[in-house]
């Protein structure tokens, strides 16, 4: 196992979004690094539960890092100006917390939450 704590995140692709993820991560979860799973507009995928193949790929993704880092927290996230998911805040708040429920289905042992990352680049857990 590495040395130091992980948590992990399915974060879009957008390289805004990184930085405020992160640093929001670390402290939440008292952590050194964050495993970064990325995808373009991921809530919206995890949220449809409809691409089974795409889901599979991603809990292997997510089992894996969570095994070879000890990881016991993560989080899912959505933002605002995503290319790949045009939906509104409310609309990706309920996409966000959707798919936390998706990923607590699969039983991995691991604490999910949800995050927004706004119009000031600053990230905030969405809480249902």
């Amino acid at each position: 196992m590495a040395e130091g704590k992980f948590a992990l995140v399915v974060n879009c692709m957008d390289g805004r979004v990184q930085a405020p993820v992160r640093e929001y991560l670390c402290e939440r979860f008292n952590v050194d690094y964050v495993d970064v799973i990325t995808e373009a507009g991921p809530c919206k995928s995890i949220s449809d539960n409809k691409d089974t193949e795409w889901l599979k790929a991603l809990r292997a993704k997510i089992e894996f890092l969570a095994e070879k880092h000890g990881s016991k927290d993560m989080a899912i996230v959505g933002h605002f100006d995503c290319g790949a998911n045009a939906s509104l805040k409310d609309a990706q708040h309920e996409q966000i917390l959707a798919s936390v429920k998706v990923v607590e289905s699969w039983g991995l042992g691991l604490s999910v939450i949800g995050l927004w990352v706004g119009d000031d680049w600053q990230a905030t857990e969405v809480l249902g």
